[in-house]
């Protein structure tokens, strides 16, 4: 659970393993048999109840939308959701907002980032984007 930062990920595997429950932090699985987990690296785990998360990754129209930075998601302030396009709004997981787990330097340089290319498209003119997950302001 590395996006509840250092302490919340000790205190949740804590509870997981005072009520004997196992669990595996990013190891990737190779398949999913009848209750059975075969992982990559070919160890096992038997199970009653599986609870997976897979990978997050934007969409495609996301993607090639422009508004995703360099990382592959669309920075946003997190104050307001606005891009780094003026009037333009994005909400979800297609978001890049900080969490516990983030290193602070990334996210003062993300910020940095997100006024330079703000300072850049106030100097052009803003086009109106709408998708699920991304809403742009009419005015």
């Amino acid at each position: 659970m590395p996006n509840a930062g250092r302490a919340g990920s000790d205190w949740m595997m804590e509870q997981l393993s005072s009520r004997g429950i196992t669990s595996r932090v990013a190891a990737k699985v190779a398949r999913v048999e009848d209750r059975l987990v075969v992982f990559e690296d070919g160890s096992e785990q038997h199970f009653d109840l599986l609870i997976a998360v897979l990978p997050h990754r934007v969409p495609e129209v996301v993607s090639e939308s422009g508004l995703a930075g360099p990382h592959g998601w669309i920075a946003v302030d997190s104050g307001t959701l606005e891009t780094t396009h003026p009037r333009v709004y994005a909400v979800g997981d297609v978001t890049l907002i900080p969490l516990a787990n983030r290193d602070a330097r990334t996210n003062r340089h993300d910020r940095r980032s997100q006024r330079r290319t703000r300072r850049r498209e106030g100097r052009r003119s803003s086009s109106s984007t709408s998708h699920a997950g991304l809403a742009s302001e009419q005015r």
